[in-house]
């Protein structure tokens, strides 16, 4: 099928978008919890 790729590419990039949304929020909400900690969004990327 040639809509298998689209599929496929389009499950990936709402994978990733879910992992980057969720690591932000993580990120956000660890910073607003304890703002002497520096935030760890550096070293992800």
């Amino acid at each position: 099928m040639p809509g298998t790729g689209i599929i496929l590419a389009f499950a990936f990039a709402l994978i990733f978008w879910a992992v980057a949304a969720a690591g932000l929020s993580v990120a956000v909400l660890r910073q607003g919890a304890a703002p002497e900690t520096p935030p760890s969004t550096q070293d992800l990327m």
